[in-house]
């Protein structure tokens, strides 16, 4: 391996009670499985990277091999107490990496296994300066007068944001507040309601809008709705930017919070259309962070992250607040939806958390000046066209950075394009492998039960790396003929007449495609000239040369802009909608 890197063992403990059943786990568990990574009160908890870093970095610098035990338990617990009955023990010297013994024995219903995450030797990951961190802030916050985000020209730091929280967590306690839904527009207020609810040993809901049907279909998953603002639902509300005091909020944010138990409830539209519960754990976002900050660590300056993306998907939360928040660096309150406020305000060197959405409408916008331009740029949601990672290196000053994942699985794996269609390098401690359908296999630390199996069709490389083909649920059958949908798009694309394209299935006597298209400049003026039923059968004509008939649209919309989630995800529902009413 060499001494340029650390490597760091991952231990995941996974429920498994109808494997186990009550005669305990057959086969050996490798020694320390039943152990804690903890940072000691000292030198080593301090996220800040000062003593502790210097402390630990003099063996790791050096390219020693450091190894650490994680356990994260996913079984259930009742809130506020240890599987054992008792916290675990600390063992070991400030300053260094150490374990928690759990006393005990191995409960009988879980397995472990292990995975190897290697780590650029230097950062704060290899040197066990960084897991573990969101759960703790309170206890590992050193310095309270670094700022935490900004809004406009006001500086929050960390003394404003503990003690919001305080305030929350003690009200949320006071009144029961069992599960409590976010929906802030401000990210800093989101982050402290979500905080006061984990201290407050709530679960957190987490709703993908606040949409009036959506919060009626949710209704009862949600004891109190935190807000920033008022909003035109009948549910009950609670203004986290308003002053409400509890009565032990201090005490509260004084104790970490258990991140084996505390519980995220994530609600996706999904390809239906109706809302569906999605759990994860923070310890699993914990892992995840920590995994991020090791291979985008940018020591060298506290870059804030601004962001396009809303904080209530998976990938925003995590990317612009989560990780922030654990990396000791500032983000920005606001969340732009037009380029001009965002780069006009952008501070030089600053991470973007962005979406294709984004990134495709680009156009028109001034090149920043070399001293202006953004340090990294994120994006999820959708693959980014090649020719819009070209532009956005051109204005922003940086290739956008894709990230592959899902809400279940969190980030699974990276890309730059350069040459176009480059693979997908899975992040450290992933494996995959495909199932007999070709579809994605993914094991994960950072993963619910430690393995997930998606819909996502991909070819595996042989260096593990993979290609994506497109979902599962998107290919179909049509007059005996299996047909890719993606496949489908890309021909319409590459057609002189069209920007871009969708294609759906709609069901009738036969099932039939419906193509959902943004025409170029010339295709407008040919759709002006000719009508809509015309083009259409022109557009057919001219995909005869690449797709058989059955395998091309029979039904068209033509449309300024195709509908889209937040993060540029196609929605089939809202696709399907545009062909109720004859055209």
């Amino acid at each position: 391996m060499g001494h340029g890197m650390v490597r760091r063992r991952v231990g995941v403990a996974v429920a498994d009670r109808a494997a186990a059943g009550s005669q305990g786990v057959s086969g050996s568990v490798e020694p320390g499985a039943g152990s804690y990574v903890r940072r000691l009160a000292g030198a080593s908890t301090d996220p800040d990277r000062t003593s502790g870093a210097a402390a630990a970095s003099g063996s790791a610098s050096a390219g020693h091999r450091l190894h650490t035990d994680r356990d994260v338990g996913v079984d259930r617990v009742p809130t506020g107490q240890w599987r054992t009955g008792r916290r675990p023990r600390g063992v070991g010297q400030p300053g260094a990496v150490d374990t928690v013994d759990q006393p005990g024995s191995l409960p009988c219903h879980r397995r472990y296994f292990r995975h190897r995450v290697e780590y650029p030797t230097g950062t704060p990951a290899a040197m066990g300066l960084v897991s573990g961190r969101l759960h703790w802030l309170a206890q590992g916050w050193r310095d309270l007068d670094v700022a935490v985000a900004w809004r406009g020209a006001t500086v929050l730091r960390r003394r404003d944001f503990l003690a919001d929280v305080a305030r929350v967590a003690g009200a949320l306690h006071d009144c029961g507040c069992r599960r409590g839904a976010v929906v802030a527009t401000d990210a800093y207020w989101f982050a402290v309601g979500l905080f006061a609810l984990l201290h407050a040993g709530s679960r957190v809901v987490v709703p993908p809008n606040v949409l009036p049907d959506t919060m009626h279909l949710l209704a009862d998953q949600f004891d109190l709705l935190l807000v920033d603002e008022a909003l035109p639902v009948v549910v009950p509300t609670f203004r986290i930017d308003r002053d409400s005091r509890g009565n032990n909020g201090r005490d509260l944010v004084a104790a970490s919070i258990n991140a084996d138990i505390a519980v995220f409830e994530f609600y996706t539209s999904g390809s239906t259309g109706e809302p569906k519960r999605i759990n994860k754990m923070l310890a699993e976002m914990d892992i995840e962070t920590d995994v991020l900050d090791s291979l985008w660590n940018h020591a060298a300056t506290i870059p804030p992250t601004y962001a396009t993306v809303p904080h209530q998907h998976y990938f925003g939360l995590v990317f612009r607040l989560l990780w922030p928040l654990a990396a000791g660096r500032p983000f920005a309150v606001e969340t732009d939806i037009l380029w001009d406020g965002l780069l006009a305000r952008a501070s030089p060197q600053s991470v973007l958390v962005t979406s294709p959405a984004h990134l495709t409408r680009l156009k028109g916008i001034a090149p920043l000046s070399a001293d202006r331009r953004f340090a990294q740029v994120f994006t999820a949601g959708a693959p980014l066209p090649r020719d819009a990672a070209d532009q956005a290196e051109a204005i922003l000053g940086v290739r956008p950075t894709e990230i592959f994942g899902s809400t279940e699985t969190g980030t699974i794996a990276t890309r730059v394009q350069r040459e176009g269609n480059e693979p997908w390098q899975p992040l450290p401690g992933i494996a995959i492998d495909v199932n007999a359908g070709g579809c994605l296999n993914v094991s994960s630390p950072y993963v619910l039960g430690g393995r997930f199996q998606s819909s996502d069709l991909v070819e595996v490389l042989p260096d593990n790396a993979f290609r994506f083909h497109g979902r599962a649920d998107h290919v179909v059958k049509i007059e005996g003929k299996r047909i890719s949908l993606p496949e489908v798009e890309l021909a319409l694309r590459r057609l002189p007449l069209i920007a871009a394209a969708a294609v759906v299935t709609l069901d009738g006597a036969t099932m039939a495609l419906a193509a959902i298209v943004e025409l170029t400049a010339d295709g407008r003026r040919q759709l002006q000239a000719m009508g809509a039923f015309r083009l259409g059968r022109r557009l057919r004509r001219d995909l005869a040369s690449t797709l058989e008939p059955s395998c091309q649209p029979r039904r068209w919309r033509f449309v300024d802009s195709i509908p889209s989630g937040p993060l540029g995800k196609r929605q089939d529902v809202a696709l399907r909608a545009l062909f109720d009413d004859p055209a």
